[in-house]
């Protein structure tokens, strides 16, 4: 005789297994009161290692933003060949400063372009919906920026080595400052980072560049008119940083000039793009 099955059953037999053999669950466990909760995984949220490497590989894994970086690398491949071919016997300090042109040009731009890009490309709704926490999202950009400015600085300090030594012997072919080096590094990070601060609050790639190009000219026409010549200086960021740049011993008066400049175009600017991005309707 068949025995009818409970309504309430909640387990069922192992295909192919005798009438002793152990039963598996149906499905997750139910809590008392309510629907099953997310997986511990989802929970937890995506790593933020994982977020910068996401970004990373946002980068150049386009057909443009590869070609973005083969035309830098280019670029700078170009400078040092050129700055061997003309300058003749050149120091690594010389072939260095050339080669640093196109990276000071570009890079910025890089950053403009990584922290519009969800706006641009549209996808902000797919990657606010995968992490919805939106401002790690901008840190894991920053920091990913960052680390392929500092790449960047590397591969120029390699190529500028190689320039050195392919130029032939020279008097202080190796003579540099780290001082010189290190205020570089620093004043190209915070250029980047400057770039990064205007795309985040533009949110569009194309207004984020023309910012970039434009301010510099306009800060320029401003030192023309006499209330805003004495103002200039301490926010103008290209002018607060030409001392970083040579290394020099920086007084007083040019850290407050930096600290103001930095303060004004990339603290203040990045957090108002974390307010904006906070509140911006995702498309």
């Amino acid at each position: 005789m068949s025995t009818a099955a409970s309504p309430h059953h909640t387990e069922r037999a192992t295909p192919g297994a005798g009438p002793d053999a152990p039963s598996t669950p149906a499905g997750p466990a139910v809590p008392p009161g309510g629907v099953a909760g997310p997986p511990a995984e989802a929970r937890m949220g995506i790593g933020f290692a994982r977020l910068v490497a996401v970004e990373l590989r946002k980068m150049v894994d386009t057909r443009a933003g590869a070609a973005f970086h083969l035309v830098v690398v280019a670029l700078t491949v170009a400078a040092v060949v050129l700055a061997v071919v003309f300058e003749g016997p050149s120091t690594f300090d010389t072939i260095r400063r050339v080669a640093q042109l196109p990276l000071a040009l570009f890079l910025p731009l890089l950053g403009v372009l990584v922290a519009a890009g969800e706006w641009t490309h549209r996808s902000a709704m797919v990657t606010f919906a995968l992490e919805p926490r939106r401002h790690r999202i901008v840190f894991a950009k920053i920091v990913a920026v960052v680390l392929v400015t500092l790449a960047y600085v590397l591969l120029l300090w390699a190529l500028s080595a190689a320039g050195a030594l392919a130029s032939g012997p020279s008097a202080g072919a190796w003579e540099v400052e780290p001082a010189v080096l290190a205020g570089s590094t620093a004043a190209l990070v915070i250029d980047v980072l400057c770039g990064f601060a205007l795309g985040l609050v533009l949110a569009s790639g194309a207004l984020g560049i023309l910012a970039y190009f434009l301010l510099p000219i306009v800060l320029q026409i401003a030192t023309l008119w006499g209330p805003t010549e004495r103002i200039v200086p301490w926010i103008a960021i290209e002018r607060t940083l030409a001392p970083v740049v040579e290394g020099a011993t920086l007084t007083a008066l040019e850290w407050q000039r930096i600290g103001t400049s930095v303060g004004l175009w990339v603290v203040l600017l990045t957090a108002l793009g974390l307010w904006l991005t906070a509140r911006r309707e995702a498309k």
